[in-house]
């Protein structure tokens, strides 16, 4: 049972990472095409 929480512990930190990994890429996309709208006008 023990052995069983570590290792959903373990997938959910992973889960975690990889949200926050998407949202920094995602918040930098929208960074992006905010800079490249600046560009424009």
């Amino acid at each position: 049972m023990f052995e069983n929480d570590i290792q959903n512990e373990e997938s959910l930190k992973r889960k975690i990472n990889l949200q926050n990994k998407n949202d920094d890429k995602a918040n930098e996309n929208i960074q992006n095409s905010q800079d490249q709208s600046e560009l424009i006008r």
